[in-house]
């Protein structure tokens, strides 16, 4: 994966870039907007992360810069501030991650892995029909997280020609989200404390994580269950899984500060920032998800 890294401060680029590069990727750098943007148009990254503040464009004029011409690449904006309303920006313009400086070494690995698939896969299994009125199915899939990324991609290219081109993106990255904490959190039951305490160690203890609990009876056999329709103008996607569920009125308000910089709730805010709506049900194990979308007359 090719990944282009903007910030203004030499020490952190260099950390940054030598994480990334840590995990096998193609790292260019910038340290500013302006030499971003020359960067991206040279580049031609798969994902960028970039500096919010810093001096002759910041990374929200970047980022509306980009998104004016491209809507495919992976962008995560980081920020030395917990402010609500950088986040909010950012996602208004299209952005898919944040991270807060000093960016945890476990959080950035994460989302180089997670990330790392979906470029790679983003145009498998494309078939796509442009004048659906009416569109259901339902699928179980194991709690192999390794599936995530593809039916996140299988899930966004059934539904691709109803979304918005600029939606398409954030929506499969919100979808990812949900899947993995539906397998993680619920399915096999990893706590936020268990899933970091493994990272911090290398990405294949958190591996080695997912295949001890897989190993366990009582876990091994569930499944989570994505039931999608299309009607009324709207793609709902409802995910199920068979966990013990949680007390999700504590993690649903996006730009509740807590929640930003908690080690728990992340997918939950980013599912809101991409859908229209985003609904737990009963104990917190089933969640609706709806995007609004584009119907041809």
């Amino acid at each position: 994966m090719k990944v282009l890294i903007v910030d203004d401060s030499p020490e952190f680029l260099g950390y940054l870039t030598e994480v990334v590069k840590s995990q096998g990727h193609l790292v260019k750098t910038a340290v500013d907007g302006v030499e971003g943007w020359a960067a991206f148009q040279e580049f031609g990254p798969d994902l960028i992360m970039s500096d919010i503040s810093m001096p002759n464009m910041d990374g929200i004029e970047l980022l509306k810069k980009i998104r004016r011409e491209n809507l495919d690449v992976i962008i995560i904006l980081i920020n030395g501030e917990t402010t609500a309303s950088y986040i909010k920006e950012a996602f208004d313009h299209k952005a898919q991650n944040y991270l807060f400086k000093p960016c945890e070494l476990t959080d950035i690995i994460e989302l180089l892995e997670k990330y790392s698939v979906i470029v790679k896969d983003k145009d498998m299994e494309s078939n796509i029909y442009r004048f659906i009125k009416y569109k259901e199915f339902s699928i179980d899939i194991p709690s192999a997280i390794a599936y995530a990324p593809y039916v996140a991609n299988y899930l966004i290219n059934e539904a691709d020609q109803l979304l918005a081109p600029e939606d398409k993106l954030g929506v499969r990255m919100g979808l990812l989200e949900i899947i993995v904490n539906s397998i993680e959190h619920g399915n096999l039951e990893i706590s936020c404390e268990e899933k970091r305490a493994a990272i911090s160690k290398g990405i294949q203890h958190l591996h080695k994580l997912y295949e001890e609990r897989l190993k366990v009876d009582s876990l091994a056999g569930r499944k989570t269950n994505i039931h999608f329709s299309f009607k009324g103008g709207a793609c709902v996607w409802i995910v199920s899984d068979e966990g013990k569920g949680f007390n999700f009125h504590h993690a649903i308000d996006p730009l509740n500060l807590t929640n930003l910089t908690a080690p728990s709730g992340r997918g939950i805010f980013l599912a809101r920032m991409q859908f229209d709506e985003v609904e737990y049900l009963g104990s917190g194990s089933t969640v609706m998800l709806a995007k609004k979308v584009n119907v041809a007359e």
